[in-house]
């Protein structure tokens, strides 16, 4: 099992890019000063035994970071506000700076790289750049966009058996503030509330699957959407119908003609619990692991859905640290299936209804498309209620391949050459697709599905809002004309197969089955 630990620490004013850095008092605004820029700072020496059992768990003197480019890039997204309008007072306009910059990190040559770094002897611990390692040069691609104070670094260090990988990234995070101990889980189930996210199709639901379905763990589901709100996230009063018998005057059942038991049929209202208040009933009621599970979180306003119940996700200990009251209703329903529960741990008013706490034993896990993220958009607040877990797009293994107009070709190797195409056009990863964006029957995406699926998602949410000039997958045989959906169609709704494929030969895909298979 792979064991995760990790580092969390703002970026301090002493370690940033001398352009970037803080307004002083008794500094003149527009005067650059140099230094800063070389090492990072990470705490005091008085803790250097657990930093050393951090970054140096093996000994040694150095160890090398994996950074992605992706994540440099969403920075500097993110963190464009404070550029062109900061909060902070710097010392020189760094507005000026910001378009040199991101057009430095788009042209990075690598979608990752190394950097090497190793301890400062310093009064303060350190993380500097040796100076004679090339891995170091590396550095500049952080150091020079990263903003003191309003910057997270994210040290994760994953060990497999004996085996340490260090990755680093920058989060644009002003509501931040440096925790004083290194956060340690033996795995992904250990984070109570965790989002998974990632372009679409790389897995992120199946990922749930396979640690909560495929466990055998008690779970419940929900799907957010623009409609979705708080009443059918916890539940509602609802109209049911209730058959009742008829009683005569002696209070007896009341019989027809044919001395047949009467009942009427009438309308109540009663509380109907949706899928949040199920979770937590259920939680409650064992000491075995529950948990949530909501897909497309960020289809939702999630301000609205949870409503108060936002204050839950503060939790210590695994516990909520700050209760809510429940509504009456709410509280009532909860009273009556809690009741036999034989738990003994149940803070104050909470058994009967009146207080609302996460037990630690309930987990809400959520998955989200990076691509519909213009949908409702997250705020920093409920943001960092949640750990967040990225799945990259890479090859499952699965050996899927395309058949069309009689020819197959590598699912995967498409991927590669559409993503490229995207990432391209777009400089965003969340447009792109992930290996299980499509369904393969028996390995194979066949030509209805490359078409009604792959290709009108390219068409309509990538490429119809950039030139034709400007890409080459969409194109028609020898000549510079842009291929139209409707082509991939003959008559009626027979696909052209023919046009399909020119898709994957614009790409330059080689086919898998040589010209001597045909024939056989």
């Amino acid at each position: 099992m792979k064991e995760y630990e990790i580092l969390t620490r703002s970026l301090k004013d002493s370690a940033a890019n001398s352009k970037l850095k803080l307004l002083k008092d008794g500094e003149t605004f527009g005067v650059e000063k140099p230094g800063g820029e070389k090492r990072i700072h990470i705490g005091s020496m008085s803790e250097e035994k657990e930093w050393d059992r951090f970054f140096f768990p093996n000994g040694g003197q150095t160890f090398n970071v994996v950074v992605s480019k992706i994540d440099l890039i969403k920075y500097m997204i993110e963190a464009k506000n404070e550029y062109i309008n900061p909060q902070q007072s710097y010392r020189l306009n760094i507005s000026d700076f910001y378009d040199d910059l991101y057009e430095q990190t788009l042209k990075i040559p690598q979608e990752s790289f190394k950097i090497c770094f190793e301890k400062n002897t310093d009064n303060r611990y350190y993380l500097t750049r040796p100076a004679k390692n090339d891995l170091s040069k590396n550095y500049k691609y952080i150091i020079d966009i990263c903003l003191p104070i309003v910057t997270k670094y994210v040290f994760l260090r994953v060990k497999d058996e004996n085996s340490y990988v260090f990755y680093l990234k920058p989060e644009f995070r002003p509501d931040f503030t440096a925790p004083d101990l290194i956060e340690k889980t033996s795995s992904c189930d250990k984070n109570l509330q965790q989002i998974f996210y990632g372009a679409p199709g790389t897995g992120k639901s199946n990922t749930i699957k396979q640690e909560v379905d495929d466990k055998g763990k008690q779970n419940f589901r929900v799907t957010f959407h623009p409609d979705s709100d708080y009443s059918t996230f916890v539940g509602a009063y609802k109209p049911s119908m209730v058959r009742k018998a008829v009683r005569d005057m002696s209070g007896n059942i009341a019989l027809d003609k044919n001395k047949s038991e009467i009942y009427e049929e009438s309308i109540c209202y009663t509380f109907v619990p949706q899928a949040f208040t199920k979770a937590y009933i259920a939680a409650w009621n064992t000491e075995d692991d529950v948990y949530l599970i909501i897909e497309e979180i960020n289809r939702g306003n999630c301000a609205q859905i949870f409503g108060d119940l936002f204050q839950l996700l503060d939790r210590k200990n695994g516990v909520s640290e700050y209760p809510v009251d429940a509504d009456s209703d709410l509280a009532d329903y909860i009273r009556k299936n809690l009741k036999n529960s034989t738990r003994l741990d149940f803070p104050e008013g909470v058994k009967d209804g009146r207080k609302l706490v996460l037990p630690s034993n309930l987990y809400i896990w959520a998955t989200m498309n990076t691509s519909d993220q213009s949908l409702f958009p997250i705020d920093s607040a409920f943001k960092r209620r949640w750990d967040w877990k990225y799945l990259p797009i890479e090859n499952a293994e699965k050996g899927w391949k395309i058949k069309v107009n009689g020819n197959e070709y590598d699912w995967y190797q498409f991927l590669e050459a559409i993503n490229k195409e995207v990432f391209g056009l777009t400089h965003s990863e969340d447009k792109q697709l992930g290996y299980f964006f499509a369904k393969a029957k028996d390995g194979i995406v066949d030509a209805e599905t490359l078409v009604n699926k792959v290709y009108f998602y390219l068409w309509t949410d990538v490429f119809k809002d950039y030139d034709y000039e400007s890409q080459k997958a969409f194109r028609k045989p020898n000549s510079n004309e842009p291929i139209a959906f409707k082509d991939f169609f003959k008559k009626g709704q027979e696909l052209d197969e023919i046009m399909a494929e020119q898709v994957l030969i614009n790409l330059e895909l080689e086919k898998l089955n040589k010209p001597q298979d045909l024939f056989e």
